[in-house]
């Protein structure tokens, strides 16, 4: 049974809430930081300031597909996230060294658990449905998606899925101390951002199918360029592939991205997402919804192209995202 992405909405560095697409440039050239919507046209002032801003980029990501879908209830809602609301963790961490666990507040410690997310989205829009959270570093929005998946072959219907992740101070700081140890090619920058996707097994003409989804890790680039040989021959991606799309930035393509280019014709159109979203957890959520961005023939302004699609709306479209050369995952898109 096939898949389809009936709706998805994305917050990363472009302005994908707004009709003109531009980049948010941080003044730290090291990170990249989420240019967020007005979260009072999603979200009822009076709880805004109370919300991490990893929990508001989710529920304004659910509100918009919401309100561009027109359903009014979610067959299930299925979250991932690397970090889960890690600024209030460390909020929450601050006051317990400080203060001695003596007359703490409560509230970065209700929010600090990776879970908040999912539970506000059905809080807030009053949803009865199973919600779930998956956690599994660079696999976390992969598994959230794979759980949708199986919901939508079981027979559910309108199942939300997304990934999102927000960056602090510390995450800087432990980012840029863990990518230390890593070959140069896995330099990315630091990103945060958010992508929510809504499910359906019901066919609609024109909508993103998600034809296979993959996730592995590898011993060494003799194991992945197997695994990548087995995938391309499954689909036959040697033709009528239009677009493959790399969790990588342009200028520092990385040894598992140039082993999957060396496979695949020199025709194909060549993307980067990483050049907007930047890297971390979920970043992949953003690299799908980009993907389906293009796959229904909306523009995009940002140069992410080694190699511009001769197609101005692909038909066919392969992404491929590692998270610092862990964590490997494949997405075979088509309309």
């Amino acid at each position: 049974m096939s898949v389809y992405i009936k709706s998805s909405a994305v917050i990363s560095s472009f302005n994908s809430f707004g009709s003109d697409v531009e980049l948010n440039e941080s003044a730290d050239t090291s990170f990249i930081q989420a240019n967020e919507p007005p979260y009072s046209d999603y979200i009822p002032r009076n709880l805004i300031r109370r919300m991490s801003r990893v929990v508001k980029m989710s529920i304004a990501c659910s509100s918009k597909i919401k309100n561009d879908s027109g359903i009014s209830d979610y067959g299930a809602i299925l979250v991932g996230t690397g970090l889960g609301c890690v600024v209030d963790s460390e909020k929450f961490l601050i006051q317990v060294s400080e203060d001695e666990t003596s007359v703490l507040s409560p509230t970065p410690f209700i929010q600090s658990t990776h879970n908040t997310m999912a539970g506000q989205i059905a809080l807030l829009e009053t949803q009865h449905c199973e919600n779930m959270t998956y956690s599994n570093r660079g696999h976390s929005f992969e598994n959230a998606l794979m759980d949708g998946m199986m919901y939508i072959k079981e027979g559910r219907d309108n199942v939300l899925v997304g990934g999102s992740d927000e960056l602090s101070p510390i995450v800087k700081e432990l980012h840029q101390k863990l990518c230390l140890s890593k070959p140069s090619a896995f330099l990315k920058k630091v990103g945060e951002g958010a992508g929510f996707f809504l499910l359906s097994g019901v066919a609609e003409k024109g909508k993103t199918r998600i034809e296979d989804l993959l996730t592995f890790e590898v011993n060494g680039k003799d194991d992945f360029k197997n695994k990548l040989e087995k995938f391309i021959l499954k689909h036959d991606l040697h033709s009528g592939l239009d677009l493959v799309l790399l969790g990588a930035v342009k200028g520092k393509i990385d040894p598992f991205s140039q082993i999957l280019l060396s496979l695949l014709s020199d025709s194909i159109g060549v993307g980067t997402f990483k050049e907007v979203s930047g890297e971390f957890h979920t970043a992949s959520a953003v690299g799908l919804a980009l993907a389906d961005k293009l796959l229904q023939g909306e523009g995009f302004d940002h140069d992410i192209w080694v190699n511009r699609p001769e197609k101005t709306r692909p038909k066919k479209v392969l992404i491929y995202n590692n998270y610092l050369g862990h964590n490997h995952s494949l997405y075979l898109l088509s309309v």
